[in-house]
């Protein structure tokens, strides 16, 4: 059964499926990239602690942002730290704040209006 409305060779109507399955996709990658700023974060943390040199960090940081610049990804320079009652959300406990899981837990399709 065929789902999609076209006219001619122009799709007009996509296969509610096809909408989902690009919604899903599309959240998957936002989580994984949250996942992977928090992991970098907490690896940073990480060789503070072992007392590697702060110079020495911070290259290894700016390695990793001359990379993804090259490879055509986002650049972590636009990201601001949000700091709301004195603690960074940013940090690996971003999920416990209510406030964060209310944005992961949201209905993911609400927006769309249909």
């Amino acid at each position: 059964l065929l789902r999609e409305g076209y006219l001619g060779s122009q799709l007009l109507d996509k296969d509610p499926l096809v909408v989902v399955k690009e919604k899903f996709g599309e959240i998957m990658q936002e989580g994984l990239h949250e996942y992977n700023q928090r992991r970098r974060l907490v690896n940073i943390e990480k060789k503070r602690n072992k007392g590697v040199p702060l110079s020495r960090v911070d290259e290894d940081e700016m390695k990793g942002r001359r990379r993804r610049r090259r490879s055509g990804e986002v650049s972590d320079e636009d990201d601001d730290d949000v700091v709301v009652d004195g603690v960074n959300s940013n940090k690996l406990g971003g999920l416990l704040d209510p406030e964060e899981r209310k944005r992961f837990y949201k209905v993911p399709f609400d927006d769309d209006g249909s």
